[in-house]
């Protein structure tokens, strides 16, 4: 899809660019090991308002389950995939907990919601929420995926420098994102990091078997 095709919410005009340009042209979810392949069933974890759903399609994946949890995200996201049957858009948020009535939902709930044996790749956005969800998850279901890109809130301070890590580290997460690249490299994931932005304290960790 062509970045006017998609339908957002107002509010969002000003990022749309930027986020259509990551997604479909830098392809920053979609590098290393870790890229939608034919036939690939792929989740979309904190999917605004599709575009990477589309993007897997595009790529060849043959079914994406999307869960995005914001309201407005949500009806933008159901008006974008009206006419792709391949995307089930699911509205709720990706927890390490398991609770639909309450719209929490965790990887391994997806998997045997749907009745799946796998998951070939997961593209994770989830604002800070990618520390409890990977540290708290179950290995067994780490293994049922087979490709991630995920991106990481880092927290550094950041003093107008480019790439900064603040003076001082004050406030960082590194402990916990070693400890999910340990948790993946123990299971056999090879893994990639990369800081594509200049000023934001952002990162992207890949992972693949």
């Amino acid at each position: 899809m062509r970045v006017e095709d998609f339908k957002y919410p107002i509010e969002q005009k000003g990022v749309i660019n930027d986020f259509y340009n990551e997604i479909f042209i830098q392809e920053e979810y979609h590098r290393h090991g870790s890229k939608v392949q034919a036939g690939d069933i792929v989740l979309d974890c904190g999917a605004f308002i599709g575009m990477f759903s589309h993007f897997a399609i595009q790529k060849g994946a043959s079914k994406v389950y999307s869960v995005e949890s914001a309201p407005s995200h949500y009806n933008s996201l159901i008006e974008n995939v009206k006419k792709t049957p391949q995307i089930t858009p699911i509205h709720g948020f990706i927890s390490d907990r398991h609770d639909p009535l309450k719209k929490l939902y965790n990887i391994q709930g997806i998997i045997d919601n749907n009745k799946l044996s796998h998951i070939d790749f997961v593209k994770m956005d989830i604002e800070h929420n990618e520390y409890p969800v990977l540290i708290n998850m179950k290995t067994a279901t780490l293994n049922r995926v087979k490709k991630w890109a995920i991106e990481i809130h880092l927290d550094w301070k950041n003093d107008g420098k480019k790439y900064s890590h603040g003076s001082d580290f004050d406030g960082h997460k590194t402990s916990k994102l070693l400890y999910i690249m340990d948790k993946f490299s123990t299971n056999g994931f090879s893994l990639a990091y990369e800081r594509p932005h200049d000023f934001y304290n952002l990162a992207m960790l890949y992972a693949w078997k």
